[in-house]
């Protein structure tokens, strides 16, 4: 998930959302836009990210997340 702005801290973000309503099971980061854009493009973590990732919502209608 990526959100405009958190006081949280980043390992406590995912707590805050309840997604037991969704109809699979789901490993939730959150990311700031921020720490979205600052993300290392070379690494493999980022690479999985762009390979697994579903998009469940996206409010954005430019997709200035990426």
């Amino acid at each position: 998930m990526i959100v405009s702005h958190t006081e949280s801290s980043f390992i406590r973000r995912a707590v805050e959302w309840d997604t037991t309503d969704l109809p699979v099971p789901v490993d939730l980061i959150v990311y700031t836009k921020d720490e979205w854009k600052r993300l290392d493009r070379n690494t493999r973590f980022h690479r999985m990210l762009l390979d697994e990732t579903v998009w469940v919502y996206n409010r954005l209608q430019n997709n200035e997340v990426e």
